[in-house]
């Protein structure tokens, strides 16, 4: 039981941290409903955690625990009292034990139901797929065991291990692993429950915000019993973290337009830069969401507060990527695993690869391994038609078909890899990654009645 309890307290300690921020930084007028209040602040302070132990690795050039544990505390009590502070000022009540309040606390226990399936396949999966203990898991043990020794991962000889993906999965799972100082099997398994439960109840709360009926949380039954969500969510990559934080920064830019707010544009853009971190995928999307927000703010929803904005939008983000500059620009080796194919006279990118690539592609789409749930999106939208394309949404369908062109050219242009076993093993996890903006997509764009923007 003890250990039990060791193990949670890290996300407990980074669920309360990012429940205060939110409610130091929402002005009362903008409140957002307890659920999804809840659900941004899971990543949020999941977010803020990892980075304080990346920034004990850059100062100290190791992962220091008890340095880490008492930054930590100290930014949670900042932020309680904070929080404490604001709701008193604000007259709100910080804690609502009404009839009222029941009815949240009840749907978090129905997810939390609802995600059986994951926690009875995790512990029959405990050590994830052949990239959680080759790559994350690996990259988490070097940073806890290795003391100043940590940079030995990024050696040549390990290039199977990826040493050019960033840190943040690998840094959560050390942080997890803070109060019982050993390198358990069982964090790295209670993050992908975190950030799968996370994921299920923000892309929930999303619909039901967006959306005008709640026939449209509907949608999400079908995701959590499906058989390849369950596998990716508990195989424990960062493919989960990459579609969280693209959820999250998406959902804050379109509450940031709905509510002309620039609260929600600056947790936008913090989200952004996490994103950022996730992944080389998640770098990836989180450039094209920052070059699109500036489509977004000043074209397509140009407001007088647009300005503003953008501004704590674009300030949020630089600030947030921070580790990733540092990371890319001075830890991170080169990616040994990359040969353009457009210069190369050895390998050379074919007409030939340009076929495969997008015979997999429909496949891909229509494989039973989706029982059929890309068909069922694709047939949302045709009945959608002109409603997937209103302003308030429209930066969905403009990111999905910006992200999927630049990973064809990717896959186009790189020839490292056989183009056939290159598309059987990650296609997947892209199509799992970008799955949550899409259901959001379809299901806003379906039953979007009462926004008229």
């Amino acid at each position: 039981m003890i250990n039990t309890f060791l193990l949670a307290i890290p996300f407990l300690i980074s669920l309360v941290i990012g429940f205060n921020i939110i409610q130091i930084i929402l002005p009362k007028k903008e409140k957002i409903s307890f659920l999804f209040h809840f659900f941004l602040a899971t990543g949020l302070g999941a977010g803020i955690t990892a980075f304080v132990g990346f920034f004990c690795l850059a100062i100290f050039n190791k992962v220091h625990i008890p340095i880490s544990i008492v930054i930590n505390i100290i930014i949670l009590l900042a932020t309680t009292g904070l929080a404490f502070q604001k709701t008193k000022k604000e007259k709100i009540q910080f804690f609502d034990f009404s009839k009222k309040s029941l009815k949240p606390l009840g749907l978090l226990i129905a997810l939390l139901i609802l995600m059986f399936p994951s926690w009875i396949y995790a512990n029959f999966y405990p050590f994830g797929g052949w990239d959680a203990w080759q790559v994350w898991n690996f990259k988490a043990k070097f940073l806890f065991l290795s003391g100043e020794n940590w940079t030995n991962m990024f050696d040549p000889i390990l290039w199977r291990s990826s040493p050019h993906y960033p840190l943040f999965l690998p840094l959560m799972n050390v942080w997890g692993w803070s109060f019982i100082n050993e390198a358990s099997y069982f964090t790295p398994l209670l993050t992908s429950l975190y950030f799968t439960f996370s994921l299920l109840g923000l892309l929930y709360c999303s619909i039901k915000h967006f959306s005008s009926s709640r026939l449209a949380c509907l949608i999400i039954l079908p995701i959590v019993f499906l058989t390849i969500f369950t596998k990716l969510t508990t195989s424990q990559y960062a493919d989960l973290l990459v579609g969280y934080y693209l959820l999250a920064t998406v959902v804050c830019l379109m509450l940031s337009i709905k509510k002309k707010s620039s609260s929600f544009a600056l947790l936008g853009g913090i989200f952004n830069g996490f994103l950022a971190f996730t992944k080389g995928e998640g770098l990836l999307a989180a450039g094209i969401l920052g070059l699109l927000s500036l489509l977004y703010f000043f074209i397509i929803n140009k407001n007088s507060k647009s300005i503003k904005n953008f501004l704590y939008f674009a300030i949020a983000c630089a600030a947030a990527l921070i580790p990733s500059l540092i990371f890319y620009g001075f830890w991170a080796p080169d990616n040994v695993t990359f040969s353009n194919g457009i210069l190369s006279q050895a390998n050379q990118s074919s007409f030939l690869r340009f076929k495969i690539i997008w015979a997999f592609y429909f496949f891909e789409l229509i494989s039973g391994k989706w029982h059929g749930l890309w068909i069922l999106l694709l047939g949302g939208m045709v009945l959608a038609h002109i409603k997937g394309f209103r302003r308030l949404n429209i930066i969905m369908p403009l990111f999905l078909l910006s992200y999927l062109g630049a990973i064809t050219l990717y896959y186009q242009t790189n020839t490292h890899f056989e183009i056939a076993w290159w598309l059987s093993v990650t296609l997947t996890r892209v199509l799992f990654a970008i799955l949550p903006i899409a259901v959001l997509w379809v299901s806003t764009s379906v039953w979007q009645e009462r926004y008229k923007i």
